[in-house]
């Protein structure tokens, strides 16, 4: 049959130059100027592909139609896609100031449940560190550097408005490492507060890092901004949208320790060095335990498989005037630990959105509530795989925990504590995460727009932690007391933010005025009690059970802030920017003279690619653009009721409790301050196929909130105080992006991004004694080090260098002066995407430059507990030349050891390159989906630390730390996944 057609866009325009081409064969056409085609010999069963470099590519089933009127949709460039910013929205290519955006199709591609580990390698300036490979682990963030000596780093998040404080609550637990600021009085806690935001309801993430995109935060902005956008309904039919995936994980790699042979000889070679002879405590080599057993504690304590579970189900649609979405969410996930132990969550959110017929008011609602059930084991048993490779069975033949116990009835586990008594320990955890936003707007005037913004956040948590008898040894049983402990906390914020915006156009001038107000208080009640002396293992969940309780620990604060910010944007010709903004911010945790303070910014951006002599002289050009920035924000991260004198509970004497002093008066506490400038290079070459951004900042932090050391006869040891220190961060930022091949059935594209960020103490008053002097130009947290001297040949111990590089054997009276940097030299990604018809196929490599704490000296070789294999490289008789000093049993030499782990031996390369993710995909044709009355079916398999590469000698390079404390590392992901939509 022959067919006829005509294709326009959404604005009713015809689209010439449109390539039309029978699907599978090589009859086709282009339209013509009126955007029509002709095609003959067609059949009636036949798929039109049409696509061009202006429009979306469409698949039309031709299904016996003679005529076709086609819409297609308008391709946008990437330039001009929607990017949030503080209180509104741009475009990458009016933007002046620096913002990274990452979309839901990049996010839902990862197999987590914390949206921050989606960013890992995809951000430039954002370094992102997962603590464990626990769920829920804590997450490390920074966005170019930490900028405070003792406060927070940590950014400020927002989501769908509304402020959501980095704010973490008490916490019970030992195994999700540290991250987020804790509520008052507690430091840093375990945990993230974006792990209780679910990944599959973001529709987008903006990370703002510049002066001109952070300074209208004010003081929340000094560590940068993420702002976090939930998925919305959108005007059409009703979709209900089914993903459901299912997967496991493994450790990425195994620590390579002595097999049994090689731990007994070690054993026996530590005693005959000094003569000496196994003692009755010595159970893994006197005969007590079976020194023909060999078990590899590794494959037993963190060889299982981690199951994953996620079940994701929603509703969305509306009309031109009403648009909703609701949507729920079921997830569990297990550890690689033995036990059937899991985290589970479930969360249900929901948005709807109204504009008048006359299109003047406007009101949208949205809520997300997650409830998150923590029944993991309480402990990391990653840091037991240092086990004897002789040490008895876990588990008696009955199941029962087995307690080794020796002719005396006393366990011979270490101290009596068995490996696995946390199994008896109850612990739970229950989470409840509720974030709600209003939004109201109406316009007064045309391009007058007067609008406010409500919101709310509720993060609750119940804990309860038991220490039954039966999960003691039977010896100590008699002197123990059973107890309990029970958290409850909660913080909750509410805000308001009434906001004016004018935006007015006149010839090639624009111009838009922001006004607004932002409103918040914060609360913070947590509790943690402790119950003791028990009568029974099978009471320890009801506290009025306990013979005695003790309040543990306890807050109650709340923190008030308000601030008034506007911004001025103007642009001429879309080719001149220029952005001016300010925050006057009011806290609660400063003093009356102190309380408020101000905040600016300015920006300006020139598009050169738009003058004509640009154009006539570098046609391959497509798009340029210079931008700079310079503005301050700050910090009021120093803690509630830092200023005042707080008085606490004492001891008790004569049944009366007393109160003591905790904390010192200073009326003289001050904002910390942040000045930021940037500039940056935007280039687009070949209609923006190419395109690249360069960036280069430079960052001082000064008035640091510190402790400053007092006097001992004072009473105290610090009081909370501003500094004379500065703090710098500079440095460069490079993305580029390139669409290699745009065909009509392939497009390859791909993207790398390097940040290369300096940090260092730039100054600092002489008389804080709380900063180590020596930190001056090094980056904070600079470890200063013995340096090392290998092993004594005649000895067989460590050495070291003095200061005048003479051989000594005991450094302890000198000092360390050798800087180990631990911040990494340089970090950023690699991506590719590939698409092929129906197939898809996205990798993304992950890479850092490092140093980290490595396994070389092992842990005191010769003592009881497996060693690393290095450890074979040991001093064994007159002359030798040696990595390792000789075998101790009996801490002989325990001092040199200690001296050599404060070495820069201990320190070297931990750079990696990781497969961070992998995920292949393949969308069913056209005409099979019709046939199932389906709009979409996607099969898929997604991987998340397939493969890294590294030198690093230690468990791994992500969250190496110090390996003296072993945690459990970043687990290899696999999910295989089912995509539905009706």
């Amino acid at each position: 049959m022959d067919i006829k057609g005509r294709i326009t866009n959404e604005s009713g325009e015809a689209v010439a130059g449109v390539s039309v081409v029978v699907k599978g064969t090589n009859n086709g056409t282009t339209t013509n100027t009126n955007g029509e085609f002709s095609l003959a010999n067609v059949d009636s069963k036949a798929i039109l592909l049409i696509s061009s470099t202006n429009i979306e590519t469409l698949e039309i089933a031709v299904e016996s139609r003679t005529l076709l009127l086609l819409t297609a949709k308008t391709k946008i460039s990437p330039l001009d896609e929607v990017q949030i910013i503080a209180y509104g929205t741009t475009t990458k290519r009016l933007n002046t100031g620096n913002v990274t955006t990452v979309k839901a199709r990049d996010i839902e591609k990862q197999p987590v449940t914390n949206p921050l580990l989606a960013l890992q390698g995809r951000v430039p300036g954002m370094e992102i560190t997962q603590n464990t490979g626990l769920p829920g682990s804590g997450i490390n963030i920074t966005i170019r550097g930490t900028n405070s000596i003792k406060n927070g780093n940590f950014p400020l998040y927002v989501v769908d408005g509304v402020t959501y404080s980095s704010q973490l609550l008490p916490n019970l637990g030992n195994i999700l490492g540290l991250s987020g600021a804790g509520m008052n009085g507690y430091g840093n806690t375990p945990g993230n507060p974006l792990s209780y935001i679910n990944p599959s309801d973001i529709e987008s993430i903006d990370i703002l890092k510049d002066a001109e995109a952070t300074a209208i935060y004010g003081s929340r902005g000094a560590n940068g901004v993420v702002l976090i956008t939930t998925k919305k309904g959108k005007a059409g039919r009703t979709n209900v949208d089914i993903n459901l995936s299912s997967g496991f994980g493994k450790i990425t790699r195994k620590r390579d320790l002595l097999d049994l042979k090689q731990y007994l000889q070690m054993r026996k070679e530590g005693l005959s060095n000094f003569n000496q002879t196994p003692r009755s405590s010595d159970y893994d080599i006197n005969g007590v335990w079976d020194t023909t057993r060999y078990t590899n504690w590794q494959d037993v304590l963190i060889g299982g498989t981690a199951n994953y579970t996620n079940a994701v189900a929603a509703a969305s649609g509306g009309n031109e005037n009403t648009q909703f979405r609701i949507a729920t969410t079921y997830n569990k996930q297990t550890t690689v630990f033995p036990g059937d132990f899991a985290d589970k969550r479930g969360s249900v959110s929901f948005s709807i959105s109204n504009t008048s017929p006359n299109k003047k008011f406007s009101i949208s609602l949205s809520g997300n509530y997650l409830v998150d059930n923590n029944g993991l084991l309480n402990e990391d048993l990653t840091k037991f795989i240092t086990l004897p490779p002789d040490a008895p069975n876990f588990y008696n033949s009955d199941g029962t925990l087995n307690w080794a116990l020796n002719q005396d009835r006393v366990s011979t586990w270490f101290s009596g504590n068995h490996p696995l008594a946390v199994s008896l320990r109850e612990f739970e955890d229950k989470t409840q995460n509720l974030v709600t936003s209003a939004n109201l707007g109406y316009q007064l005037l045309p391009g007058l727009i007067v609008r406010s913004g409500f919101g709310f956040t509720r993060l609750q948590q119940s804990q309860i932690t038991t220490l039954p008898l039966e999960s003691f040894q039977p010896f100590d049983r008699q002197f123990i007391k059973r107890t309990a402990q029970y958290a409850d906390n909660f913080t909750s914020t509410w805000q308001i933010e009434p906001q004016l915006d004018y935006h007015k156009s006149f010839g090639k001038n624009t111009i838009q005025f922001l006004l607004g107000s932002t409103i918040l208080q914060t609360i913070s009640n947590g509790l943690i009690q402790e119950g003791t002396d028990y009568n029974s293992d099978l009471v320890l969940r009801d506290i009025k059970s306990a013979a005695s309780v003790n309040v543990y620990s306890s807050v109650n604060s709340i923190y008030k802030y308000n601030a008034g910010f506007g911004r001025i944007t103007y642009d001429y010709d879309n080719k001149y920017l220029v952005t001016l903004s300010g925050r006057r911010d009011g806290s609660s945790r400063f003093g009356p003279e102190n309380q408020f303070h101000n905040f600016t910014a300015i920006s300006g951006g020139w598009i050169f690619s738009k003058e004509n002599w640009m154009a006539n002289h570098l046609p391959a050009l497509s798009f340029g653009k210079i931008r700079a920035s310079y503005g301050t924000t700050g910090s009021d991260g120093v803690g509630n009721y830092r200023f005042m004198d707080l008085y606490q509970a004492g001891e008790i004497y004569q049944d009366t409790r007393g109160l003591v002093i905790g904390n010192l008066f200073n009326p003289d506490l001050a904002w910390e301050e942040t000045r930021k400038l940037e500039s940056g290079l935007e280039l687009g070459f070949l209609r923006d196929r190419i395109s690249l951004s360069i960036s280069y900042y430079k960052n001082r932090s000064a008035n640091q909130l510190t402790a400053y050391a007092l006097p001992s006869v004072s009473g105290f040891g610090s009081i909370d105080a501003n500094q004379d220190a500065v703090v710098e961060n500079k440095g460069w930022e490079f993305q580029l992006n390139t669409v290699n091949i745009n065909s009509s059935n392939f497009r390859w594209s791909s993207s790398f991004n390097i940040t290369i960020n300096r940090n260092r103490l730039v100054a600092m008053n002489p008389e804080n004694y709380s900063i180590d002097k020596r930190s001056i130009g090094h980056p904070l947290g600079t470890l200063f080090v013995y340096k090392f001297a290998g092993v004594d040949p005649q000895t067989g111990v460590y050495q070291f260098y003095d200061e005048d590089k003479n051989v000594i054997a005991d450094p302890s009276a000198i000092v360390g002066f050798i800087p180990i940097d631990l911040t990494p030299k340089y970090y950023g990604g690699f991506q590719n995407s590939f698409s092929y018809k129906g197939l898809e196929l996205d990798f993304i490599f992950q890479f850092t430059k490092q140093l980290g704490r490595n396994t070389l000296l092992g842990l005191y070789p010769g003592g009881r507990q497996n060693q690393p294999i290095s450890v074979l490289d040991r001093w064994q008789k007159l002359g030798d030349i040696s990595t390792v000093q000789k075998y101790d049993s009996r801490s002989n030499i325990f001092q040199a050891y200690d001296n050599a782990s404060r070495s820069d031996v201990v320190w070297s390369d931990a750079s990696f390159i990781r497969l961070k993710n992998l995920a292949l995909s393949y969308q069913l044709p056209i005409a099979l989906k019709r046939a199932m009355k389906m709009q979409n079916c996607k099969l898929y398999v997604q991987g998340q630390n397939l493969l890294t590469i590294t030198n690093f000698r230690g468990a791994d390079p992500e969250n190496q730390g110090n390996q003296s404390v072993a945690s459990l590392p970043p687990l290899k992901m696999i999910t295989l996944g089912l995509q539905l939509t009706f």
